[in-house]
């Protein structure tokens, strides 16, 4: 917010660069159990699949654990597959942005 003399300061806008994938639920504990010590709202930066730099926030509209992923565009894909695998035993599915914000409007997140 403040750059001093003798300081220099870059904004770099990477939105275009990163896919958001996000595994919310009580079972995403089970999906991602190497994330089980990261608290509310922790940041930590870890490998799932090919991709070495996904940066994961433990947040949650929908009442539950859940978990945010960023991962750079060309991983999206191969991120995407090896959460889907991790997930099959324990009953992930695909649901909209619709179905995500139903959960928070009925706990009460606004």
């Amino acid at each position: 917010r403040e750059v001093r003399a003798g300081e220099v300061c870059f904004v770099n806008d990477m939105t275009g660069g990163l896919a958001k994938i996000d595994v919310q639920g009580p079972s995403s504990k089970d999906v991602l159990p190497f994330l089980d010590d990261l608290p509310f709202r922790g940041v930590a930066t870890l490998s799932i699949g090919k991709c070495g730099s996904v940066v994961v926030a433990r947040l949650t509209y929908v009442g539950e654990r859940g978990y945010e992923l960023f991962v750079p565009a060309e991983h999206a894909v191969d991120v995407h597959d090896a959460i889907v695998e991790r997930g099959k035993p324990h009953g992930l599915r695909h649901v909209g942005l619709k179905a995500v914000n139903s959960l928070r409007l009925e706990k009460g997140y606004r």
